[in-house]
């Protein structure tokens, strides 16, 4: 029987998805002409499906990793990588969780497109999905991770700075990085607000904020740490809280993973 002949290489990859041979069947080799089609502009790669977006819950009570990866049919480790848990399992009852969006591709597309088509940067989706090519072949399940931060304004370093003199401004210098770097990577987790003010003025989040002493004017070296962090220097590896022992009343936060100590602060996630 003569062959059709297939005149778009899209339509090639869409269709070979259905006609599939029988058991047992020798199927020649296409042409290598269909064998890599472009791969699709962000355009295309709107059209070409539904995607569902990432969203973030709030963590009840006896949620584990594995229910959630059952739950929402997504795996442990990509759970893992969108909540910046590394290999740990451990998740606490009313924090903010990341639950990313997913999509399977109809075309074949470049990584850069899909980022720009969904808002995100092509390293969080390559690192979500742990992608090691600049090409996705079609059929592939890809996983979406959060959008990320906007830029940092000249108004939110003089908050940040703030902060920093009235939660650390007896710590070494390293120690006050520290602390603006926790800002920094509660703008880049799920489930914090998106820019320094938000982060830092969330109810009931820096005691600084709920007792007034956070408006003590900032020291240069305060605005020199601010601006450490925000130049990308983090010595916590990470932390979306921290705690002097001696002081906190928040007992809860002794049960985090502990990143480091600083000075007389625990860095913690």
């Amino acid at each position: 029987m003569p062959q059709a002949r297939i005149r778009h290489p899209r339509t090639y990859v869409l269709l070979s998805s259905l006609l599939l041979p029988a058991a047992g069947a020798v199927v020649a080799a296409p042409p290598a002409v269909h064998a890599s089609p472009p791969p699709a502009s962000a355009e295309t790669l709107l059209s070409s499906g539904a995607a569902r977006p990432a969203t973030t819950i709030t963590l009840q009570a006896g949620d584990t990793l594995w229910g959630l990866s059952r739950q929402y049919g997504i795996p442990v480790a990509v759970l893992q990588a969108a909540n910046g848990l590394g290999t740990s399992t451990l998740i606490y009852a009313g924090r903010p969780f990341v639950i990313p969006g997913g999509m399977v591709l109809s075309v074949r597309a470049a990584v850069d497109s899909i980022a720009r088509s969904w808002g995100v940067t092509p390293g969080a989706l390559a690192a979500l999905n742990d992608l090691h090519t600049s090409i996705v072949e079609a059929g592939t399940r890809l996983y979406l991770p959060a959008s990320p931060a906007a830029p940092t304004t000249a108004a939110e370093i003089l908050d940040l700075a703030h902060l920093v003199q009235s939660e650390a401004g007896n710590q070494p210098f390293l120690g006050q990085v520290a602390v603006a770097a926790v800002v920094l990577n509660r703008m880049k987790a799920p489930g914090f607000p998106k820019t320094v003010a938000g982060v830092i003025f969330q109810p009931g989040q820096f005691e600084s904020v709920s007792n007034g002493t956070f408006w003590m004017a900032p020291d240069p070296q305060a605005y020199q740490a601010a601006e450490a962090a925000l130049n990308g220097e983090d010595p916590t590896g990470g932390a979306l809280y921290y705690y002097n022992p001696s002081l906190t009343t928040n007992k809860w936060m002794e049960d985090l993973p502990v990143l480091v100590t600083i000075g007389a602060q625990v860095f913690c996630r």
